[in-house]
């Protein structure tokens, strides 16, 4: 692998080209934007270095290279989709764009083109899984004998989603694998195929050349079971915030990347993601995770997607709310919900005490647009309870 990538760097510095321009290795190399799920997308700077380690990590990660055929599905906007795919540009591997993601042309891709990994988003997983246990597709149709794995993330997976994958392909290795633009993309964390099933919700461990902590607000790291930031460390970290000197400095001090995502650690260094701290929830001065309550709703057989936001209360400050979109052609109603993350033993503060049935807006990326559900949910609530005590 190693080799395969010094063999390809080595003839590309023997290539006399015309107008070449030499390029330190902590000059500038790409502008990328972060998806604005939490926010006004940021710009990511990126130099040669850094791209030049992000390769490298992923390779040897997931042993991708000169023989790789791999499978990119989603936009080179997203950088999940540009940095675990990289390995390929610097070791001459192929890399697939399907123009469909429509589960029968996307089986086709993998076995037609004879792929060997790729990676995908939950939405485009959980819409290939849903077609063949519903035997809309059968999957004898199609040689898939090349493909020897599959990365899954850009949010938190559902445990139901792995249960489903390790089911209808159990020879599959699969890994459940965390990122963020800022530190390279995905596979910053990665809990591959013989860890999954055992650590259920695991994100897994800081891959090659990285390190990840749990710190607390004063940036001291909390024992097993602690949630707090997550922090990363290593070579594929950005360079800057472009143009944004202050921002830069508030995400990256001491050479460690605070992600804003709060997790936690087990026993075993196993990192689990709790949520996004933008995210968190406090009713009546309990903290809730939006992902857990997520993670219970999707598995039920009524509900295709769900997004979980913090609703304006007088008392409480928060209450759950739980914005549902319901199977085609399937009825639900309040109270089936209720019932059923109760069965789920979720906590009674948990429940979700308003409940709207809508579609849920997703970016290319395959992630929640909660900020579009903010706007159009939470913020105009806030703003009649302002009122309303401005008139007492």
């Amino acid at each position: 692998m190693v080799g395969h990538v010094a063999q390809t760097l080595d003839a590309f510095a023997q290539i006399e080209v015309e107008g070449w321009v030499d390029a330190d290795d902590d000059d500038m190399a790409e502008l990328m934007f972060t998806s604005g799920t939490t926010g006004a997308p940021k710009p990511v700077s990126h130099t040669h270095g850094t791209l030049f380690w992000i390769a490298i990590g992923n390779a040897l990660t997931y042993n991708e290279g000169y023989r790789s055929v791999y499978l990119a599905p989603h936009p080179f906007y997203h950088s999940g989709t540009l940095f675990l795919s990289f390995p390929c540009y610097v070791a001459a591997g192929k890399i697939l764009m399907p123009m469909e993601l429509d589960p029968p042309n996307y089986l086709r891709s993998i076995a037609d083109e004879r792929c060997t990994g790729g990676w995908n988003t939950v939405p485009t997983w959980s819409d290939l899984l849903s077609a063949i246990k519903s035997g809309a597709i059968n999957l004898a149709d199609y040689d898939l004998s090349a493909l020897n794995h599959i990365e899954i993330g850009a949010q938190p997976v559902p445990y139901a989603l792995l249960e489903d994958s390790k089911r209808i392909f159990p020879n599959l290795p699969i890994a459940n694998i965390y990122g963020i633009t800022e530190g390279g993309g995905g596979g910053l964390t990665n809990c591959y195929d013989e860890d999954i099933m055992r650590k259920p919700g695991s994100i897994g461990k800081a891959t090659v050349f990285m390190e990840a902590k749990v710190v607390d607000s004063e940036g001291n790291e909390l024992p097993p079971g602690g949630v707090g930031e997550l922090i990363l460390k290593g070579p594929r970290l950005m360079k800057e915030y472009a143009f944004n000197p202050e921002m830069t400095a508030k995400t990256i001090t001491d050479g460690w990347l605070h992600t804003g995502d709060l997790a936690y650690k087990d026993e075993e260094g196993f990192i689990f993601f709790a949520d996004r701290a933008k995210d968190l929830i406090i009713r009546g001065g309990e903290n809730i995770f939006p992902a857990e309550i997520e993670d219970a709703l999707r598995k039920h057989p009524k509900i295709q997607d769900v997004a979980v936001l913090g609703y304006p209360h007088p008392r409480l400050v928060e209450i759950v709310m739980a914005i549902v979109q319901v199977r085609p052609g399937e009825q639900l109603t309040d109270q089936e919900i209720i019932d059923f993350v109760k069965e789920k033993g979720l906590a009674k503060y948990k429940w979700p005490e308003k409940i709207v049935f809508a579609d849920i807006p997703r970016n290319p990326a395959g992630k929640i647009e909660k900020p579009k559900l903010r706007d159009i949910y939470v913020k105009p609530a806030k703003e009649a309870m302002e009122k309303e005590f401005k008139k007492q």
